[in-house]
């Protein structure tokens, strides 16, 4: 166990290692270097196509670097996105300016970082290489890695970006504003707003109703103004999970989320409707259940009567702008390690049985509504993400 911390080989690796040895350490740990080399030189057709993601920003420099390997099941491994870590540390204390010069710089052991990237491929068994390394420097620097580690961008600006998403200037032809269908573009306001009637509810005769200027409600879908709804992208969206670790039991849950924003429901929209003869046939949805009847009053519902004459009860208005929150569970796994003391018996250093579920359950305002699919609209015409159940088994020799 001590051989295995020191170098993060397999397990027969170093027992191996430590009975050509004879028990000396050091020996051993050169023996594992060396097997780095051969392997490196055995396998140097092979594509390193797999790896890990990494960056990091200190001060006003982003470093960006890709530790590759030949599978996904030695890029998923802790160990090695540890080493791809530690290899970028010593990018950024020793503030490398390109790749040729990285693998040149030596760590507090006296190891070069090409020296380290091929003994990763001893340990592995597969080609490991520094497919990529780069270092930006600017006033104000971000970064992105994609959840799967396999890719990533850093970005440098010359000045702080004002997120405020508003129009700063149009075209002096349009008068500081321009109207395109359902959309407004204003000088001074977001871009992302709707220009759309607003529904007033139900009289008392259960036909819909809409807003005027003044204030006042007209039952004439064509007279009725247009009002801009304000910007309807979300405040805050982003992710979070857990992963818990308990005898041998690993257990990790992700979660993706958006708040304070709204989207246009076309599908909704479309399935509200009269039922006239154009969507004859068509389906609705159970909240036409809620209709006006005779006998109801203005007011106690806000779904307009079941007429055939009334062609605009599901013409676009706000009636059908509903909140954009939602909680997406994106994955789930658990797994389970076999005791060592059981694998070791059988030459296998680490064997874990493992279940996984993606895209398992997504939390809406309305069910079947789906706020990914755009900023403004959610269409009849999209599936969201199939859910998918997968399992495996990881071994390490």
């Amino acid at each position: 166990m001590k051989l295995r911390k020191m170098t993060g080989a397999g397990m027969m690796d170093c027992k191996k290692a430590l009975m050509e040895a004879e028990g000396d350490y050091e020996r051993a740990k050169d023996i594992i270097r060396e097997k780095g080399k051969l392997v490196v030189s055995k396998r140097a057709d092979r594509s390193a196509t797999e790896g890990v993601v990494v960056t990091k920003i200190e001060g006003g420099k982003a470093y960006l670097l890709c530790l590759a390997c030949e599978t996904d099941f030695v890029a998923q491994n802790e160990e090695f996105a540890g080493s791809a870590n530690a290899i970028l540390d010593i990018a950024v204390k020793n503030d490398a300016a390109d790749k040729d010069t990285l693998l040149a710089i030596k760590n507090d052991e006296g190891r070069t970082v090409e020296e380290m990237v091929t003994e990763k491929s001893g340990q592995t068994g597969e080609k490991v290489e520094l497919a990529y390394y780069g270092r930006i420097e600017a006033p104000y620097c971000n970064a992105y890695v994609h959840f799967n580690k396999k890719l990533g961008t850093v970005l440098g600006f010359n000045k702080e970006v004002p997120l405020k998403n508003k129009i700063i200037k149009l075209d002096e032809s349009l008068g500081g504003e321009w109207i395109d269908g359902s959309r407004i573009y204003r000088e001074g306001e977001s871009m992302y707003q709707l220009y759309l009637r607003k529904y007033a509810g139900v009289n008392e005769n259960g036909q819909s109703t809409w807003y005027l200027a003044d204030g006042s409600a007209t039952t004439e879908y064509a007279q009725a103004d247009r009002f801009t709804t304000g910007d309807i992208l979300p405040k805050v969206y982003g992710g979070f999970g857990t992963t818990l670790e308990f005898f041998g039991i690993d257990f990790s849950i992700a979660f993706a989320y958006q708040l304070g924003g709204k989207v246009y429901d076309n599908t909704y929209a479309s399935l509200m409707h009269a039922g006239t003869a154009q969507t004859a046939g068509s389906n609705w949805h159970k909240d036409i259940l809620r209709a006006w009847k005779i006998g109801d009053e203005a007011g106690s519902t806000d779904v307009p009567r079941l007429y055939t004459s009334d062609t605009n009860t599901n013409s676009m208005s706000d009636r059908f702008l509903i909140s954009s929150n939602y909680l997406d569970i994106t994955n789930i796994t658990l797994g389970y390690t076999l005791p060592s003391s059981w694998t070791r018996k059988v030459h296998i250093s680490k064997l874990r049985l493992y279940m996984a579920a993606d895209n398992v359950a997504l939390f809406t305002k309305r069910q079947g509504l789906d706020p990914r699919q755009s900023y403004t609209a959610a269409g009849s015409y999209r599936y969201a993400p199939i859910r998918t159940i997968s399992g495996g088994i990881n071994l390490t020799f």
